[in-house]
């Protein structure tokens, strides 16, 4: 085995509790935790700043002597994702579009399931980007229809629906854009 391979390879749990707890305080309507890393400094672990990842957002946890500080970022926000091991832990870096989260000395483990997740989200919403641009250029085209998504005749009208509040959920289309294609939708049932 390498030197330094099980070096911070494991996260403590009190300290991944006392995190998620603190985070859940703070978790919005069908919000899901999908991950959480705490940092584990080698030698006096005081205040260890914690990374947690949900299915709307990523939120930085950091605690303070008398307060606890939270910072979120949104899926949609994502531009990059970078993961280094090092000998103590592994450092990542989740790039924004206004700021970067960067946390070193994470255990490894639990580093590299939180990078392949942020992998994932920034591959979803690239495409979701894409798609989006797509509709824009396809309007501004003065194309009288626009297919959102995976629509089409086949689908059920509730399929449909769903779909499209996904997509509002998503901040793919405005809340004006979501009511004409529901009414339209809606004339066709």
């Amino acid at each position: 085995m390498p030197i330094g391979k099980s070096i911070n390879s494991e996260q403590k749990q009190e300290l991944l509790e006392k995190a998620i707890t603190s985070a859940k305080k703070i978790f919005t309507n069908n919000e899901k935790l999908l991950s959480a890393v705490v940092q584990q400094k080698p030698l006096l672990n005081l205040l260890p700043h914690s990374i947690i990842v949900t299915n709307k957002r990523v939120i930085r946890f950091t605690p303070r002597i008398f307060s606890e500080t939270f910072e979120d970022f949104l899926w949609k926000d994502i531009r990059d994702v970078h993961l280094n091991e090092k000998l103590f832990g592994c450092e990542i870096k989740l790039e924004f579009e206004n700021d970067t989260i960067i946390v070193d000395k994470l255990p490894k483990n639990q580093a590299k399931e939180l990078y392949t997740i942020a992998q994932e989200r920034e591959e979803e919403w690239v495409e979701k980007k894409r798609l989006r641009r797509m509709e824009e250029e396809r309007a501004s085209s003065g194309a009288s229809e626009i297919t959102i998504g995976a629509m089409n005749e086949n689908s059920s009208t509730r399929t449909k629906l769903a779909e499209l509040r996904n997509l509002l959920e998503d901040g793919l289309i405005t809340q004006d854009e979501y009511h004409k294609k529901k009414d339209l939708l809606l004339k066709k049932f």
